[in-house]
């Protein structure tokens, strides 16, 4: 078998990841829970207050909601800028392809370390750090099966 993909990485992809990995942490149990002491916070004494804790409140209760996705999408935005434009990827029982230019590359099955699957994407983590993100409006109803495929050449071809 074998699935041919255009490579276009987004920045509301990278935004996602990262959104996703924080809400599924500590941390992001953390962010909620400071979200809603602020949301009860300014519920209960916005009216009381002068003007400068009135700011203070509202700072508060942007941080998480507001401050922080922001700022993760400007870091997901610098990185995608930095990243090669006119890729495609193919994916077939000898490994993955990837062209950009007319230039091709292969990475065998044996240097593929896993794949990760995201509601909205998959990730296939290779060797070096290196790993390729295809979301779900690349791979439209091919998803599951390319998952599957992945998931069945992992380890291929290891000593």
């Amino acid at each position: 078998m074998k699935y041919e993909f255009p490579y276009v990485t987004r920045a509301k992809d990278l935004w996602k990841i990262s959104m996703y990995n924080i809400y599924h942490s500590m941390a992001g149990v953390t962010n909620v829970i400071f979200t809603v002491a602020m949301i009860l916070l300014n519920i209960r004494y916005f009216s009381q207050v002068d003007v400068i804790l009135k700011i203070l409140l509202l700072l508060g209760l942007s941080i998480f909601t507001l401050v922080q996705p922001t700022l993760i999408y400007l870091r997901a935005k610098k990185q995608v800028d930095g990243l090669p434009k006119g890729m495609s990827i193919g994916l077939d029982d000898k490994g993955i392809h990837v062209e950009k230019n007319g230039q091709r590359s292969i990475l065998r099955w044996s240097k593929v370390q896993g794949i990760k699957r995201y509601p909205f994407l998959l990730i296939i983590f290779a060797s070096g750090g290196q790993g390729y993100i295809l979301s779900n409006e690349t791979l439209g109803k091919e998803k599951e099966a390319l998952y599957s495929f992945v998931k069945s050449h992992l380890g291929k071809g290891r000593n």
